[in-house]
């Protein structure tokens, strides 16, 4: 294998926002996708297990499963990338917690949560 090639496990003890898995998925894809061999996981969505599954910028839609396999309720999540390390990968995890704050009376996002948006994309770089 090349010397570039990473592979590691993360795990998060605190469930996470689907607006927040939605947000890293999508920003993982577009700003790390030609880094990303494969990721794997499986997520615990405010309470709900949810498996996810990407191959460089190609995200399969999330799919929730009917109950959980095991007592664990921990996320987790196996990465295999070329030339992106882990702490990269460690950083962008806020996002995973990221909340939309909903839409205002008038249909637009509200702007602090856009300025909450922007502070995540940041760590993608």
């Amino acid at each position: 294998h090349e010397e570039r090639i990473r592979a590691f496990c993360l795990y998060l003890e605190r469930p996470i926002t689907g607006a927040g898995l939605a947000t890293w998925l999508a920003l993982l894809a577009s700003m790390r996708g030609a880094e990303l061999l494969r990721v794997k996981g499986l997520l615990n969505v405010e309470g709900r297990p949810v498996v996810v599954h990407a191959v460089q910028s190609v995200i399969h839609e999330p799919e929730e499963l009917p109950s959980w396999p095991d007592a664990e309720r921990r996320s987790r999540l196996v990465f295999i990338t070329r030339g992106l390390e882990r702490d990269r990968i460690e950083r962008t995890l806020a996002a995973l917690e990221f909340d939309s704050g909903g839409l205002t009376a008038r249909g637009a996002f509200d702007p602090r949560a856009y300025e909450r948006f922007l502070a995540l994309v940041r760590n993608f770089r």
